[in-house]
């Protein structure tokens, strides 16, 4: 893969590893599954023009959050169905319907307001989102209004209901099994109770990237993936269960961050390092400072704390906007002046190297890589676009 020679850093997006992630996904699900790419926020800053693209023939349907997002992927001539699954604002709902674009529905109010705004004639799917423990956007199904509410929805006939869902709120982790249990029975009464007043799903899902590890109910027909297809866990415990059920199919990263090493620094004992002087150097120490800080998405918080690039390399002083410094002193690896060295990624630590040591997870890193860092897109070898 060639990169451009004064690249000051980049993101690399491999979309064999992309495909490969998403067929592992696919077969652990039941073959009557399908599963929904979920392409939100950038796909998680990745590109999501360019993963579509990669995915469209071999996923049943796209997810994102925003009309925004969804309008993109349309513009960039992807036809495969796509789901709305946070709020647009009801104006919009004439441009989805004439896109062909699906939107979310989480109260009846909210579904008057869509049916409002759409011309005579003109029908916009939705899909029916009920609430069984997120606690966010939903139906409540504790409610006994609800198939009430849901029959008035299916009353209004520009709305066109195709599927139902809901969302897992801990489904990564296996202490709240129960919780997740409560929920899934909540979900299936509930829409069994739809059924029999007489509304028809063409597509029930409910799964996340935590039950699509460990297998979709077989009465539902959708699952959505999410930070699985990008090769990353939902949780280290169900990273861990996963790889142990299955440790010849591991999730590969799809991104992997790059900097330029530009300066090396010698120090000598007791010499500060950046904003704040939060690292004196306890004896003689080598230090790179490298073109990535948090205006690039590299999170603050993990000033003095990470480990990056490889295990024996960690992150001293605190991230600036535009820098960082990475003690080198203790590595074997062959770091030099004006070379690119891959922060997490592929072929160096985890992005939770990262995200763990700031606290957080490993799905905001992947959004927060900002704008400027380039997106250098490839398959087999050779790079399709820079972004």
């Amino acid at each position: 893969m060639v990169i451009p020679e004064g690249i000051r850093a980049y993101a690399a997006i491999n979309l064999d590893n992309l495909k490969r992630n998403f067929e592992i996904i696919k077969s652990n699900l039941p073959e009557s599954v399908g599963v929904i790419a979920v392409v939100k926020a950038n796909a998680y800053g990745h590109g999501a023009v360019y993963v579509a693209r990669a995915l469209e023939d071999r996923c049943a349907y796209f997810a994102v959050a925003t009309p925004a997002e969804a309008y993109e992927l349309r513009e960039n001539g992807i036809k495969k169905p796509i789901l709305i699954i946070g709020y647009s604002h009801p104006s919009e709902a004439a441009r989805l319907s004439r896109e062909n674009i699906t939107q979310c529905v989480f109260s009846l109010k909210y579904a008057r307001e869509l049916s409002a705004e759409l011309p005579c004639g003109q029908r916009l799917k939705i899909h029916i989102k009920l609430n069984t423990g997120m606690t966010r956007l939903g139906f409540d199904c504790t409610k006994s209004t609800t198939v009430s509410e849901i029959t008035e929805v299916q009353a209004l006939t520009n709305l066109e209901i195709e599927g139902v869902f809901a969302h897992y709120a801990v489904a990564d982790d296996f202490s709240e099994s129960e919780y997740t249990q409560r929920q899934l029975t909540l979900f299936q009464i509930t829409v069994q109770s739809l059924e029999e007043a007489g509304i028809r799903f063409k597509y029930k899902h409910h799964s996340n990237s935590a039950g699509c590890l460990f297998g979709e109910n077989s009465k539902m027909n959708l699952a959505r993936a999410g930070i699985m297809l990008y090769g990353s866990y939902p949780s280290q415990q169900a990273k861990d269960s996963w790889l142990k059920l299955h440790p010849d199919r591991e999730l590969l990263p799809v991104m992997s961050l790059y900097g330029r090493v530009a300066q090396i620094r010698k120090l000598e004992p007791d010499t500060t390092v950046g904003y704040g002087r939060s690292y004196r150097a306890p004896s003689e120490r080598t230090v790179a400072v490298i073109t990535l800080g948090y205006a690039d998405g590299i999170p603050r918080l993990s000033s003095n704390r990470a480990k990056v690039i490889s295990s024996d390399i960690s992150l001293v002083g605190r991230v600036c906007m535009d820098m960082l410094f990475a003690d080198i002193t203790d590595t074997t690896l062959d770091i030099r002046e004006n070379s690119l060295v891959e922060l997490f990624g592929e072929h160096s630590l985890p992005i939770e190297a990262l995200s763990d040591a700031a606290e957080t997870i490993s799905y905001e890193v992947m959004c927060d890589i900002s704008k400027r860092i380039p997106r250098v897109i490839y398959s087999g070898g050779s790079v399709i676009a820079i972004v």
